[in-house]
């Protein structure tokens, strides 16, 4: 009780001597802006070249030499058997991991994937460990209509080191 009435008398003492502003106005610093982490606002890429792995091809020989602005393709279907490391890159450019399908033979942007393009995209399976891993430091990749799984009994599919 005596509390509550300490209070009332200090806010009540407050506002008669016209501290109002004083005691409830607040400036807070301003916020810092959300970078934009997306590829496709990056700024130009230093390569754009089509780097393609066949169906038993060296998907870790691609991720080792893709540069920033690249793209790998990998066969429509195929499955990439390993436990694969995408290294980290210097560059602001985005390095893009897709299906080989043509866009008109997958879901457009902001539509799911469901099963029954399953034969359309490549599959990265691991049998034991990641799948994939993206190494310290790694960024602006970009999986576009790519399946990431595992055998039943491996613990991670993507581990981001």
């Amino acid at each position: 009780m005596r509390t509550r009435v300490t209070f009332s008398f200090l806010l009540s003492a407050a506002l008669a001597m016209g501290w109002a502003n004083l005691a409830f106005t607040q400036t807070l610093p301003a916020l810092p802006s959300i970078p934009d982490i997306s590829c496709a606002s990056s700024t130009p890429a230093t390569s754009n070249a089509t780097i393609r792995v066949p169906r038993g091809g060296n998907f870790q020989n691609a991720l080792n030499g893709a540069k920033p602005g690249d793209t790998i393709i990998l066969e429509a279907g195929a499955t990439y058997t390993g436990n694969f490391v995408a290294p980290a890159k210097t560059g602001t450019g985005c390095i893009t991991i897709r299906s080989s399908a043509p866009d008109s033979a997958l879901p457009a942007a902001g539509q799911r994937t469901s099963p029954s393009y399953a034969s359309l995209l490549p599959k990265i399976v691991s049998m034991s460990g990641s799948a994939l891993t993206f190494s310290q430091a790694a960024h602006n990749y970009l999986l576009m209509h790519v399946e990431i799984t595992a055998a039943a009994y491996a613990d991670t599919l993507v581990n981001m080191d």
